[in-house]
């Protein structure tokens, strides 16, 4: 159940292989690399498949899934950074990812790096500082520039609000940096539609005031407002949030309140970062998102929908154990995401990642018949063993999408491939009707 609270406070392309019908719903555990990941971040690409981003100890890991849930590839940057992983974003067309990790241990490192959809690092920018910390990334380009925000020390153990500018090679071009009785870190960094302001939303570690801050594009603060302890009397932990038709859905957990039910709380902002007021939403969550209908997804132990009146269409559980921290809307229709499952077994946590369909049901397809597929590597043919009497297909692309062999057959078959050059690439097998069994990564031999 959904409840109101009009509170007023005062100032402060490439195309899928296949096409989007014949896509099906999935879930996958990453068994190593991955596992034991405490921290994980997932965006979708044009192609529908999902970059999923971890940091785990000193070690950042990342990984591609095709739309089908297989792993394509899984990679581990140079780079040696913390746990803290805000957002991954891309700036042309998905051809590259830029994200930010504060790094590990102190004096930290200031880790900003990007990579292209193969897994090939294309910038590595690292920092040993204790005076300053990147947390997170617009998701637009400012003037050609990435804007990020993050915290600085002065004087220590206070924390200030700052943003950084940097080229789209990673350079730092200059920063702003906000002192005096802010204490906060800036969460999210936003450029409002005429590319004039910049609204930073901030906030402590955990517990503590929240703080919208509104400046120009020289630096200059035009308005402050501050929510949290105080004449207020309530603090907020803040958790994850999004922008939605120029107005911002903030995830938060309200405690210590004297004016209203603690719990969990959607709080909205407008253009200017004036709070329009609270939405308390039944459960527990921790990630939430915007969907094409104009509403909002959200999750932790269950998927939530909301409509646009923030009105709850439905809310489906995952399995045991499941604790989701990212979560989207899929181009091709449903939701995806990525998180951890406990596991009892052995005492540990493994990277879990899923996509539903539109009423955020998860349909398994382990009931399919075991085909098999070798050798691999292999060096001018592949053989197939399909279960017999129906009819499939397959599909060999390289890397970068290109289609390079085709064939369908009932039963035994094998395709031919003499004058493919050597390298990695991805062989789809898909049933009668074109719907995808499996996706299989191939190498070919010399």
């Amino acid at each position: 159940m959904i409840r109101s609270f009009n509170i007023l406070i005062i100032t402060i392309c490439a195309l899928p292989f296949f096409g989007k019908a014949q896509s099906f719903e999935w879930e996958s555990e990453v068994e190593d690399g991955l596992s034991n990941v405490p921290t994980t971040k997932i965006i979708e690409t044009i192609e529908e498949d999902f970059i999923l981003v971890g940091a785990k100890n000193i070690s950042t890991r990342i990984c591609k899934f095709n739309n089908f849930g297989k792993l394509i590839w899984e990679i581990s940057p140079s780079i040696r950074s913390g746990d803290y992983i805000d957002n991954v974003v891309s700036f042309d067309n998905f051809n590259s990812f830029f994200m930010t990790v504060v790094g590990t241990p102190f004096p930290s490192k200031n880790n900003f790096f990007s990579f292209n959809s193969n897994g090939y690092l294309t910038i590595e920018k690292v920092t040993v500082t204790n005076r300053y910390h990147t947390i997170n990334i617009c998701d637009r380009l400012y003037k050609g520039k990435i804007v990020t925000g993050g915290y600085g020390f002065s004087p220590q153990p206070y924390m200030n609000p700052v943003i950084e500018f940097r080229s789209t090679n990673g350079d730092t071009l200059g920063k702003f940096e906000y002192f005096g009785n802010w204490h906060s870190k800036v969460r999210k960094v936003y450029i409002t539609n005429n590319d004039t302001e910049f609204l930073l939303f901030c906030s402590q570690n955990n517990f503590g005031k929240l703080t919208t801050i509104r400046i120009d594009t020289l630096g200059n603060i035009l308005k402050a407002n501050f929510w949290g302890p105080g004449s207020n009397f309530y603090e907020c932990n803040y958790y994850d949030m999004v922008e939605k038709n120029h107005s911002y859905y903030m995830l938060v957990r309200l405690t210590n309140s004297k004016m209203i039910e603690r719990g969990t709380y959607l709080y909205k902002f407008n253009e200017i970062g004036d709070s329009l007021g609270l939405t308390k939403v039944d459960g527990m969550f921790n990630t939430i998102n915007s969907t094409p209908d104009n509403g909002l997804i959200l999750a932790k132990h269950t998927l939530l929908k909301l409509d646009s009146n923030m009105n709850v269409e439905w809310e489906k559980p995952f399995k045991e154990g499941v604790e989701i921290q990212s979560v989207g809307a899929a181009r091709g229709g449903g939701y995806f995401g990525s998180g951890r499952r406990y596991d009892k077994n052995d005492n540990t946590y493994r990277t879990y990642v899923f996509k539903t369909n539109l009423n955020g049901d998860i349909e398994s397809n382990n009931d399919y018949p075991d085909v098999e597929i070798y050798p691999n590597p292999f060096d001018n043919k592949i053989n197939f063993e399909l279960p017999f009497g129906k009819k499939h297909y397959m599909v060999l692309y390289d890397l970068h999408g290109k289609k390079c062999s085709e064939a369908e057959a009932v039963g035994s078959t094998y395709l031919i491939l003499e004058n493919l050059p050597k390298g990695v690439y991805l062989l789809h097998l898909l049933d009668e009707n074109k719907n995808p069994i499996q996706v299989k990564k191939m190498l070919k031999l010399e």
